[in-house]
This record gives C-alpha cells, sequence and structure tokens, in this order.
C-alpha cells in the first residue's frame, strides 16, 4: 500500500463516487447542511463513513492525502482485527489470514468508499461473534450491538449479513433480544430522522438505483457471466462479483462437511459453522436484492461480502483441521495459492481514469469560461463537481433531493426542474455530436442501468465548451457544456 502511495508520487486515485462523500461533507463542515449543492438536501450515502469523511475533513482542511492515510490505518487495523478475530497463534496462520484477506480486499479498499470504514467493523463483530456463547454478558452485548452497528452504519446493505449472524449465534436468547431490540430502534430513529429531515427514510441513492424494481438484473448477470471467465485465477485475484458467490459456495461445502465432522459437535465448530451459516444466508439476501431489486450495474466495492465470508469460512476451516501438520499444509497452501496469484497486481500502481482525467482538465475551463458555478451533471459527476467546487444538482439523483424522484421517473424533460432550481449549466458525456440544432441527454445511460427515465434536451445554441480526450477507451470520449436558455 506505501509502495503504491510513494511510487506514484503520492497521486490519490479514488472512484467518483468517492467525490460525493467529499462534497457532502465539505457542505456539511463549512454551512452545516447535508447537501451536494446549497439548497438541495440529500441523504444519499451511509451515514457513518460520511461522519467520518466529514470529521476528516474538519481535522485536515480535506487533504487527499490525508484521505489515503486515514484508509491505510484502516485497513490495517481491519487487518489486525481479523487476526485478532481469528485467534491466529502461528505465523503460517496468520501469512495465510493476511494474504487471503488482503487479496479479497486489495480492490475494494483505497478508493474513498465506505469499504475502508466497513472491514475493520466487521473483523471486530466476526470477533465478537466468534467468542459469542451460552456465557455471554451484557456487556459482551453491548459491545456486539455497537459493532453491529458500525457494520451497518458503514454500509446500510450489510444489515443482511449482521441479521442473519446474530439470529443463528449461539448467545443466550434474551442477550439476543436485547441486541436486535437496540438495533430496531436505532434504525428506527435512523428512518424517522431521514424522513423527517429529507422526505425520503431510506437514501435517495438507494431509492434511485430500485426505479424500475422489481425486475430481472440483467446488467449483473452480464457482468457475471464476463467475470466467470477469469475462473479459477479470478477467485484468487478478488474479482468483485465471482469471488463472494464462489466463496459462498464453498462455504456451503464446508458447512456441510463439519456436520459429518467427528469435531461438528464441538462448541467452537458449532458456533463457527452458525455464523458462516447465517452469512451465507445473508449473500444470498443480499444478491437477490441486487437481481431483483435494482436495475442497475454494480462497482468494484460491491465484493464487500467476500471479506465477511472469507473471515468466517477461514474460522470453521481452522476449527475442523485439527492435526498440526495438516494446519500447517492447508494454510501455507492457501497463502501460496493468493500470494502467486496477486504477485504482480500487488506492486501494480493505480493510476487516474480517464475520465477522472477529463474531468479535471474540462474544470479547469469551465471555471475559465463561466466561473465556479453550480452544475447538473449525471455519471461521472463527482470527480467534476469536486474540481470545479460550484456544487453539483447530480442529475440521477444519487445525491440530490427526494423531491427529484417522481421527476426522474416521470420521463419528462427536466429543462424546467434545473431552471427552477437556478442550475442553467449542464455537463455531460457524449459521442462526438457535429452539427446539432438539438440533442436528447438520456439521464439514466443505458450501460450503467436498464432503467429509462428522464432526458433532457439541450440546443446547439446554448453550447459553451466542448473537449474531447486523447486516446480514451470510451466512445462518449467527448464532454460538453452547455448553459440553458431560462425564461
Amino acid at each position: 500500500m506505501l509502495y503504491r502511495l510513494f511510487a506514484s508520487g503520492g497521486y490519490v486515485a479514488l472512484e467518483d463516487d468517492a467525490f460525493y462523500y467529499l462534497l457532502i461533507a465539505r457542505n456539511l463542515v463549512e454551512t452545516g447542511v447535508s447537501a451536494a449543492m446549497p439548497g438541495v438536501l440529500t441523504n444519499g450515502y451511509h451515514p457513518l463513513w460520511l461522519v467520518l469523511v466529514a470529521l476528516w475533513g474538519w481535522l485536515t482542511g480535506f487533504d487527499l492525502l490525508a484521505l489515503r492515510g486515514l484508509e491505510i490505518a484502516l485497513l490495517l487495523l481491519g487487518l489486525l482485527a481479523a487476526l485478532w478475530a481469528l485467534r491466529v497463534r502461528s505465523f503460517i496462520h496468520s501469512a495465510a489470514v493476511t494474504l487471503v484477506l488482503f487479496a479479497i480486499t486489495d480492490k475494494t479498499s483505497l478508493l474513498g468508499m465506505e469499504t475502508s470504514l466497513l472491514f475493520p467493523a466487521a473483523a471486530v463483530f466476526l470477533g465478537l461473534m466468534f467468542r459469542a456463547g451460552p456465557a455471554t454478558n451484557g456487556r459482551d452485548g453491548m459491545l456486539i450491538f455497537l459493532a453491529a452497528g458500525a457494520v451497518i452504519g458503514a454500509r446500510l446493505d450489510a444489515a443482511l449479513f449482521v441479521l442473519p449472524a446474530l439470529a443463528l449465534v449461539p448467545a443466550p436468547p434474551r442477550l439476543r433480544f436485547a441486541v436486535f431490540a437496540a438495533l430496531a430502534l436505532t434504525g428506527a430513529a435512523y428512518l424517522g430522522a431521514n424522513h423527517a429531515l429529507f422526505g425520503s427514510a431510506l437514501p435517495v441513492s438507494g431509492e434511485v438505483k430500485s426505479l424500475g424494481a422489481p425486475t430481472f438484473n440483467l446488467k449483473i448477470a452480464v457482468q457475471f457471466a464476463v467475470q466467470s471467465r477469469d475462473l479459477p485465477l479470478g477467485f484468487f485475484q478478488g474479482d468483485f462479483i465471482t469471488t463472494p458467490a464462489t466463496l459462498a459456495v464453498l462455504s456451503t461445502g464446508l458447512i456441510v462437511a463439519s456436520l459429518m465432522h467427528p469435531r461438528g459437535d464441538e462448541p467452537g465448530v458449532r458456533t463457527a459453522r452458525r455464523i458462516l451459516a447465517g452469512l451465507v444466508l445473508g449473500y444470498l439476501l443480499f444478491a437477490a436484492k441486487l437481481m431483483l431489486g435494482s436495475s442497475w450495474y454494480i462497482w468494484i466495492w460491491y465484493d464487500y461480502p467476500g471479506f465477511i465470508l472469507a473471515m468466517a469460512a477461514l474460522a470453521l476451516l481452522h476449527d475442523l483441521v485439527t492435526a498440526r501438520r495438516a494446519r500447517r499444509v492447508t494454510f501455507a497452501a492457501l497463502a501460496i495459492l493468493f500470494a502467486a496469484a496477486n504477485a504482480t497486481s500487488w506492486v501494480t500502481l493505480r493510476v487516474e481514469k480517464d475520465f477522472a482525467r477529463m474531468n479535471r482538465i474540462f474544470a479547469g475551463m469551465v471555471e475559465e469560461a463561466v466561473g465556479r458555478v453550480p452544475v447538473a451533471m449525471g455519471d461521472r459527476a463527482g470527480s467534476f463537481a469536486w474540481h470545479l467546487g460550484g456544487g453539483l444538482f447530480q442529475l440521477e439523483g444519487l445525491v440530490n433531493s427526494a423531491e427529484v424522484l417522481p421527476h426522474l421517473t416521470a420521463r419528462e424533460d427536466l429543462r424546467p426542474l434545473l431552471c427552477a432550481h437556478g442550475v442553467p449549466h449542464v455537463i455531460d458525456y457524449e459521442v462526438p455530436l457535429g452539427d446539432y440544432d438539438a440533442h436528447r441527454i438520456e439521464i439514466f445511460g443505458a450501460v450503467i442501468t436498464s432503467f429509462r427515465g428522464a432526458h433532457l434536451t439541450v440546443r446547439g445554441s446554448e453550447q459553451i465548451l466542448q473537449y474531447t480526450g486523447e486516446n480514451m477507451r470510451f466512445d462518449d470520449d467527448t464532454v460538453y457544456l452547455w448553459k440553458l436558455d431560462c425564461p
């Protein structure tokens, strides 16, 4: 991690969605308002990560290198917490756990996203769960509640893993009920506050991604089919769809094997098996949510179930392989396989994405032409809005207000909405348009979602700027700026 950082000259590669957190956190620190654009309230984020980013920004002045330092510290904390959770005692066991978990988290961490916080929180939660039993007391229950709350606060849909695991862990029923009750009250308070402040109990980003549901998500099916071509190597390299799916299958086999194992009835094995079973159930719920409850393509940070499943599978495997020599051979083999599969990728530098570089360049052009103005933009808007610094009216609704949702689903032209909000400047990536009188911008791109909603018609006479990138790896390699003729 440090090698990549220093070898790249301190360049901090972030996902475009990470800049949404940065925009909102900066507004929260400077104005006390949760918004990507002043006056447009939003709850389109996972709350605990936003709080941490805002605190980091307040302390460091939103220095991106400091954010990377925070993420490295969190990832190291997560790996150390995993070693504690799995009661690692030997070098070989430690090496295997570290290499397996780092291979799975490498692509999904250090992105500026909520997974950086989720991994250490999940490791602590699972460590407490592995230690739960009939003697678990109220103090332990409080720690489990706090850890479970941290996992869910870092990534809300992680509740799909936390709750089944809690339901199956062999802790006293009264304690489990108390933890569930505390989580339910906290969740109700969060949903109620969201509804009161933002008009939507759930994050608006989740509401947007569920537009068109229920449906069969062909986008993810195609992603899975494409990634499956890289198996089995892709599994060891932490591919973000096939690795969690493969782990769920392997975990199911491990659960069945443990039931027939001579040590299958021992308390430690039984606890690890029940927790792993709860997490596999959670993965099935998670996959069903994505396949049937969303129409969107998914991104690399959706790999986070891999870390959770791998930790629980390693715990059960360790408890089942009792012979000292067999245990050494098993974990040494895991360490060698994962290290060999990732030998080159772990020293590969992360570089600035094509569109991120274009955004940075074009933001400078826009600032020179019209100043630091609020802009309306859909896909790839995060880094552009961060570099321009004038505020963002996110056209897909991901970090917009709940009141925008009806406009997105009505399949209407958004020109009146933008004019009403005083946001005439529009940015969009397109295949070069040539000479045109008018052009229809589809708000929801066909590449990322099958949902068809609102559009925006712009005129050739409204165009102010355009910039075409060089050697781009995508067809829509030209970014445009228009200023709408608002009444």
